[in-house]
């Protein structure tokens, strides 16, 4: 008896080729028939290629990845493994459909729980309370402000804050993992045949194009390019400004100048601009963030003439010798950035050391 020699796998289908199932704002899973000729060895994983534009994507200026070839053929695939989620106790997992409905939310709009945790501990002291995922904080609307089924998220936050603390930390909130398999598993209700490939990580509002080849024990296919790219990601609100930086040469005894750069508008129009500031005597102790939040609220709209939001503010009405810190954070349609600004210096306003402001 004496075997062929094996060969690299034919390429991806062209019919119907490399779909896209579903966007997301920081997601886009896309989907693909495997080669019916494998070369004699089964396909082990895909390389996946993807770009804002098709010339990067050709020219190797792009981003890579392998995607495993999933033991089932319905499994979407993800660009990372997860780690191994935690134990749950069998009462952890009543109202499986509901919190299942919020994670495949979480899925699509973030890609990861790691993504979805920062987005909602908007502070970033490691606790989120109830008010906080349900309602906000004093400066940021609903987190999940897009996600209308309020008896669900309630269902959510019983399962994390199962010790009725009224705070959860990542901790708490790894416990949604298990859920987060079983969608990924499930496909997350789609009915598409073939491989899942769950590409997150993305900017929102950006176009990519994308292209895979199979791989098998000795060696790989041509590439298969998405032929109806480029596809985009779903808007969000802005991201965060960067910090504001005063104009020295415009001061005056009863007044200070500040400016700063317009963020990126993540996929909608930017149309408003939010800046708070909070003036101290020099005697006084300097304000940090959470004094910032009790500050004045000016608020900035676009010019009549020219549609331009505007990129300097100047405070009057102050006293002689008065340290001003001021923060900002931009709008668009969707809502307001989650974050205000950073205030200026490596210290980020440490109060106890001037020079880091």
């Amino acid at each position: 008896m004496m075997q062929t020699l094996i060969a690299p796998p034919e390429p991806i289908p062209q019919d119907p080729g490399i779909v896209v199932l579903r966007s997301g704002c920081t997601t886009l899973t896309f989907g693909w028939q495997r080669p019916s000729v494998c070369g004699g060895a089964p396909v082990t994983h895909y390389i996946v290629r993807f770009a804002e534009s098709e010339e990067a994507l050709w020219k190797g200026d792009c981003l890579e990845f392998e995607h495993e070839e999933p033991d089932r053929p319905e499994w979407p695939g993800m660009m990372h493994p997860a780690p191994l989620p935690p134990l749950l106790k069998a009462e952890d997992l009543k109202d499986e459909e509901a919190i299942t409905k919020f994670v495949d939310y979480v899925l699509v709009r973030f890609g990861t729980l790691e993504e979805c945790w920062e987005w909602l501990d908007v502070s970033g002291n490691g606790d989120v309370s109830e008010i906080e995922f349900s309602e906000g904080d004093v400066d940021n609307g609903p987190p999940f402000g897009d996600f209308k089924d309020e008896e669900v998220l309630s269902k959510v936050w019983k399962l994390l804050d199962s010790d009725g603390g009224g705070n959860i930390s990542m901790n708490e909130f790894n416990k949604l993992r298990p859920y987060m398999d079983k969608v990924q598993k499930g496909a997350a209700g789609m009915s598409y045949q073939g491989v899942y490939c769950l590409v997150p990580g993305l900017t929102p509002g950006k176009s990519y194009h994308i292209m895979a080849r199979c791989v098998n024990k000795v060696g790989m296919s041509e590439w298969t390019q998405c032929l109806t790219d480029p596809h985009r990601t779903e808007g969000m609100v802005p991201a965060k400004t960067m910090a504001l930086r005063g104009v020295p040469e415009m001061r005056t005894s009863d007044s200070v100048t500040f400016r700063w750069e317009l963020p990126y508008d993540n996929g909608a129009p930017l149309n408003d601009v939010e800046v708070r500031y909070c003036a101290r005597d020099v005697e006084k102790p300097l304000p940090d963030m959470r004094a910032l939040r009790d500050g004045k609220l000016i608020e900035l709209d676009p010019d009549p003439e020219t549609g331009k939001l505007p990129t300097e503010l100047t405070i009057s009405g102050l006293s002689p010798g008065q340290v001003v810190m001021a923060v900002a954070r931009s709008f668009n349609s969707i809502g307001g950035s989650r974050e205000w600004s950073d205030l200026p210096g490596p210290g980020r306003g440490d109060p106890k050391n001037f020079i880091t402001w």
